[in-house]
């Protein structure tokens, strides 16, 4: 693991743009993230909560996450199904942005774990259009690449003068490998698995604190991976976050 942060932030500074080495306080940041939504399970139709919850620190474009996702268990019972931590370093020069990185998937609910090692290039522009390229390299050796597009509107409404809400708009389309397919889908062969909608509602209600209801529509592209799992061809997902910055 050390080895391949090693190669990420030596990516981040001989191949791009170079790290900052001087030292300023105001220069860290730190920041809380929380969401709860209904999640529908398989065929099954079954709403059922589901929460995350986060934390990270930055510095000068290098950021470390760690995070955990918890569910309602046959509705009695709050348990972990994932923890996820991650370190990257993000730039950006003439509208043209990079951030490449690595994170630890811990699968408490089926005692597995895998590691990734990702890439994502885009062009601030109307579409925001990303380019994201992500390979295992602990117990998935997969890959996987994703189109992203996405476009955000701020301030379009008012609940009072001083607590704005926009819209954000996120379009996902992914392409998995073999092995990316077979670890996540069960199906031994390259193919478009999934691609996804996000409806984004932030309500700016501090300076650094913004409420997020949202909705988020994934499609299951591939018919064989449907059939396979009995999904439906839509997996509509309410939910809440909260973020917080300093």
């Amino acid at each position: 693991m050390a080895k391949h942060i090693f190669i990420i932030l030596l990516i981040g500074k001989l191949l791009f743009l170079p790290l900052h080495v001087s030292y300023a306080a105001s220069d860290i940041e730190y920041g809380f993230d929380a969401s709860i939504q209904h999640e529908t399970f398989h065929h099954e139709n079954l709403f059922a909560p589901a929460s995350t919850v986060g934390v990270w620190v930055g510095y000068q474009g290098l950021k470390a996450y760690l995070w955990k996702d918890d569910f309602l268990h046959r509705g009695s019972k709050w348990r972990t199904r994932d923890i996820h931590y991650a370190l990257d370093y993000t730039n950006e020069q003439n509208k043209f942005f990079y951030t490449c990185g690595i994170e630890q998937h811990l699968h408490i609910c089926d005692r597995w774990s895998h590691a990734d090692i990702y890439f994502s290039m885009g062009y601030a522009s109307f579409l925001n259009p990303t380019l994201s390229f992500s390979k295992g390299i602990d117990q998935v050796y997969g890959s996987a690449i994703m189109l992203s597009l996405g476009h955000q509107w701020d301030k379009l409404w008012y609940f009072s003068p001083n607590i704005p809400m926009g819209l954000q708009i996120n379009f996902n389309l992914t392409y998995g490998s073999h092995r990316h397919n077979e670890a996540f889908f069960d199906m031994y062969m390259a193919t478009f698995p999934e691609a996804n909608i996000t409806f984004n509602f932030p309500i700016i209600l501090k300076q650094n604190c913004i409420l997020t209801p949202y909705v988020n529509a994934i499609t299951f592209i591939d018919p064989a991976i449907r059939r396979q799992h009995r999904y439906e061809r839509f997996t509509i997902f309410f939910g809440l976050n909260l973020s917080m910055n300093w």
